[in-house]
């Protein structure tokens, strides 16, 4: 079968591998490109990649191509659907985070009161995150803070099980690629593009009818916030935040299962109606 959806995985810099793997064709419906995004040396340069991605789908299928967007991969999807909103049908937007430097922090606290990172590496975060700054220096001294820290991934995770099982298979794919990551998140500061501005938003957005789901445990945002800011951008999208689940809740508890029939329900653009709008779902 052509690939009709499109998947935008975290970053950037990662790869949708784990996905692949995780979930392919066994959980998630048929059609959907597990698409890689490529080195990118500015949110701008990934954006006309993530277009071209687009583009490309939707001259194979024919009709709209259906938007599944994880953690940075939402700021992605945002600016699709501004750029080509004839192109894009259904949105799945999983785990936002709306500001990844303030994210980031966020992170670090969480980790801070977690049992598993070492002492000296608590000392050395309590020591450094009061005195930090919102310039990009303090930040990238804060990312390697993080990388510091053993097993900071566990952090993103609220079922164990869940966590060990991506972990094998992290081991099996390609890294972060530093360099993507960086200069991305550099540009992003700087071009302080309007996904991050609810006030600068497009408005024709308010229109859409996106799909929006977070997990309770998120260690990057407080869900109930991160939803508000978002409703303010969609007002006619649905919300609904996992109770058992961390920034992976299209891997891990209820979400898994959840968020894979509600992909297969709406398997075809515009096909099935979307849930309450003005939902905001605890489950």
């Amino acid at each position: 079968m052509d690939p009709d959806t499109l998947f935008l995985h975290m970053g950037p810099g990662y790869n949708a591998r784990m996905e692949a793997k995780l979930l392919g064709d066994q959980l998630w419906p048929p059609g959907l490109w597990f698409w890689d995004q490529p080195p990118s040396a500015s949110f701008a340069a990934l954006t006309q990649s993530a277009e071209e991605a687009l583009n490309g789908l939707y001259a194979s299928c024919q009709r709209p191509v259906s938007v599944v967007a994880h953690s940075f991969g939402v700021h992605l999807g945002v600016e699709l659907l501004k750029r080509c909103p004839e192109q894009v049908g259904n949105c799945h937007f999983i785990a936002p985070c709306q500001n990844p430097y303030a994210g980031f922090r966020n992170l670090a606290h969480s980790l801070v009161s977690a049992d598993w990172p070492p002492e000296s590496w608590r000392y050395k975060a309590q020591e450094f995150l009061p005195g930090m700054s919102d310039d990009l220096d303090d930040f990238w001294r804060l990312i390697f803070l993080i990388l510091e820290c053993p097993d900071f991934m566990r952090a993103y995770w609220q079922h164990r099980i869940s966590y060990e099982e991506y972990k094998t298979i992290a081991e099996t794919v390609p890294g972060i690629d530093l360099p993507t990551f960086q200069a991305v998140l550099n540009s992003f500061h700087k071009t302080s593009p309007s996904s991050v501005d609810a006030s600068e938003v497009n408005p024709s957005l308010g229109s859409r009818t996106v799909s929006f789901y977070l997990g309770a445990h998120d260690p990057l945002v407080n869900a109930r916030e991160e939803a508000a800011y978002w409703r303010k951008i969609f007002p006619r999208g649905s919300f609904s935040i996992f109770e058992d689940s961390g920034h992976f809740p299209h891997l891990e508890g209820r979400g898994k299962l959840l968020i894979a029939r509600l992909l297969r329900e709406q398997r075809s653009p515009f096909s099935h109606p979307h849930p309450d709008p003005h939902r905001l779902t605890h489950l």
